[in-house]
């Protein structure tokens, strides 16, 4: 998912890779509010896709045990 976001949007990609710096690491004041906004974004962006992701899976899970059950609408 964090290679996608970071070939769409170039801005994303920037951010993660200055804030995996050591240097900011250690303080992340270094990063503008701007910056600390676009990765709370970011992260609450890939929460709801992983919830989404989670739900579909779940999904398939129970349209296959119906399958096994042989439950067939036709």
């Amino acid at each position: 998912m964090r290679r996608r976001a970071e070939q769409e949007t170039p801005e994303v990609k920037a951010v993660l890779e200055k804030r995996e710096r050591s240097d900011v690491r250690q303080d992340e004041t270094l990063l503008t509010r701007l910056e600390r906004e676009l990765i709370r974004e970011w992260e609450g962006k890939l929460q709801k896709v992983t919830a989404l992701e989670m739900r579909v899976e779940e999904t398939l899970f129970v349209l296959k045990d119906l399958a096994v059950l042989g439950i067939d609408e036709d």
